[in-house]
Parts: C-alpha cells; structure tokens; sequence
C-alpha cells in the first residue's frame, strides 16, 4: 500500500507522524511512505533524519483579524492546493494521514473531490482540537484522539477513537544506566526543564531564576532547553543577569535525542504540550506542568487536568506560579524517593506504548 502522511509545524505535530510512520514501515516493510510537510519550516529535515522521503507544500497560518493577512494564507492555501493535486496524482496514495499543521489543510482538501479518492485519517493530539483538524475531520474515515475530552469538539461521534497520542520507538526498550552515563549524569538530581519545540518565553523567564538557585550546586544537574525561537533569547538573558555558568548547569536550543534526556533525569519542568506529556509519560518521569493559558481554547490546561487528576504529573497554573512553591515541588520530589516513585509509577500506568500500533490497525481494518 502506499501512504501519505502530512503534519507540521511544531514537533507536535512532526513526531506523532513520525511515530505512525515508523509503525507502518516495520509492520508493512513492501509499503511505500510519502512524507508531506509545509514549506520552510523544521519538519522536512526531521522527517528526512528518519529516513522518509519527504515532498513540500505551500501552506500559511491563519489571522482571522488581519484582512490582509487572511488574503496571503488564501492566495498560499490555493496554492498548496495545486502542488498537492500534483503530488496525489504522482504518487497515487491509497491512505493520506494527516496529524495537524496548517499543511494539511491543503493536501487533505485537495483529495476531497476527488473521484476514487484516498482514504483519509485525522490524528488530534490535544484535548481541544486546532481548527485544521475541526474543518478537515469531515473528510475523515476516523478520527484518532489523543484525550477522550477532544470528542466534544467534532460532530460526527462515530468516526471518533481514542488511542493516545503515538510516540516513536526509540522510546521504549531504553537503558536508563546507559542513558545517564551517556549524559554525564551521576548522583545528582537531574532537572530536565523544557518550553516545547519552538520555545517558551515564561518557561524560560523561570529557568533564569532556577539557574541563580541551582548554579554551582552539587546536588543538582539542571539541562534548560531554550527552543528552537527562544534559545538564543535565554542566553542572552544569561549573559545580562550576569550568571557565569557552572558545571552543574547545561544550556540547549533544542533536543534530537529527547528520549535519551527523559529516560535519564529524574524529573521534567515543562509546559503540557500533547507531545511532551505523551513522551513524559513513555519514560515515566516524575514532572511538574505548567500549561501555557495562551493557547487555543487553552487546550494545554484540559491535556494537563486530566493525568493531574490521576496524581500523574504535578501541575501548576501559570496564573498561580510562584517561584517559592516550584522549588518546594522539586525539593518534595529530591528529598523524598517514595513520592518520586510513585509519580514515576502513575506518569508510566498513564503512558501509551501502542497508540500507533492502534492507529495502523484501525487504518488497516478501514481500508482493506
């Protein structure tokens, strides 16, 4: 069979296509595989990096506050419309994927009207849906959740399963030993604090401020990832507060191995991003959430509710942050091991090791 899988944007959006691909290549190895992402951005190189060939469309977000804008993301989608008619009629997929990102808006209704068309699959990682998935989900044969919360959001129930949220293989099967030797990491409590793919301004406005607690410290290994947008911002940051950097204390852009980084730290202070909490839980680590209230819907509040109420994860809300309390929290997890493992346990009981494989399957049952 032949596939198409298109998503972009942010990483998660690019992963959990990665993690479907990946299944469908060691499940059905004579299968062909077609990437498909927007153009300019990460996800061509990501997906390339895993080993998939990959075509690129012109797509654009969307401003519906700006007329002027709003006519530029026309005049691209019109476009992106073109060039994926192109690429369906070259490459003949049987099934398009699509896991969000405005790239697939484009592709996927490009196939709409289409006679003999593909069969098409929405993959919804958050709790409340973006717009793309929303318009295109009528398109749809299934629809897969990552939170059963999303299905109050899409009409039509019975195109509807929750499978989790898809996370690649290379998480699972991991040597912590291994990992944190890889790492450098000893005795110390290594602190992994993450603001998502691109980055996040709060997220590292905090790291500053841990980094004056933490710096020089030998009972803490702290790792702060800028992003790919912020991680120069931090350093400068850095550099004004005057903080000279100790050994104890690792400053990055962005991650390719971040399941090398979760399966070696003991605990992860980041925003509640689908992806990360879906790769948080994979590895089972103990973390402290703050969703991000800016979001749409503020989705990111309903992903972290529903493992907070199942004593999962440790969530704060932005509007309730206090510095004090977060040391407090990472102190409580430090001193006591029985509270960290019990986090570790409930984080890992809440992760999803198959939602790809349920994924493939229900594609396969729908098509064949």
């Amino acid at each position: 069979m032949k596939y198409v899988i298109t998503g972009g944007g942010s990483g998660g959006h690019i992963y959990p296509a990665i993690a479907i691909g990946q299944t469908i290549r060691s499940t059905e190895p004579e299968s062909e595989i077609l990437f498909v992402s927007n153009k300019g951005g990460m996800a061509k190189d990501i997906y390339e990096k895993y080993g998939f060939d990959v075509k690129e469309v012109t797509s654009r977000w969307l401003d519906r506050s700006n007329v002027f804008d709003m006519t530029k993301t026309g005049f691209a989608t019109l476009k992106g419309i073109r060039e994926s008619k192109k690429i369906i009629k070259d490459f003949k997929p049987d099934v398009i994927i699509g896991t969000g990102g405005f790239v697939c808006f484009p592709f996927i209704y490009a196939t709409h009207a289409m006679k003999n068309r593909p069969k098409i699959f929405i993959q919804e990682q958050n709790a409340f849906p973006g717009i793309t998935n929303k318009l295109l989900s009528k398109y749809a044969t299934k629809v897969f959740m990552g939170f059963q919360k999303a299905a109050d959001s899409f009409k039509e129930k019975d195109k509807l399963i929750v499978t989790g949220n898809p996370v690649r293989e290379s998480f699972f099967g991991r040597n912590r030993s291994e990992d944190k030797a890889s790492l450098g990491l000893k005795n110390e409590f290594a602190i992994l604090v993450l603001g998502g793919s691109i980055g996040s301004k709060f997220i590292n406005e905090k790291s500053i401020e841990l980094i004056k607690k933490i710096n020089g410290t030998s009972e803490y290994r702290l790792i702060c990832v800028g992003g790919a947008d912020e991680g120069d911002a931090l350093r400068s940051e850095i550099k004004k507060a005057g903080i000279e950097l100790s050994d104890n204390i690792q400053v990055l852009d962005y991650i390719h191995e971040m399941e090398k980084y979760l399966n070696a730290v003991d605990l992860v202070i980041g925003r509640a991003g689908a992806l990360t909490l879906a790769e948080i839980t994979a590895c089972g680590r103990a973390s402290i959430i703050i969703p991000c209230p800016g979001v749409t819907e503020n989705h990111q509040y309903y992903n972290a509710k529903e493992l907070a109420d199942k004593s999962a994860i440790i969530m704060i809300e932005e509007d309730d942050f206090e510095m004090e309390r977060l040391c407090e929290e990472i102190e409580k997890v430090r001193a006591d091991r029985q509270y960290r493992m019990e986090l570790e346990c409930r984080s890992l009981e809440y992760g999803s090791k198959n939602s790809a494989q349920k994924i493939y399957h229900e594609i396969k049952a729908s098509v064949l």
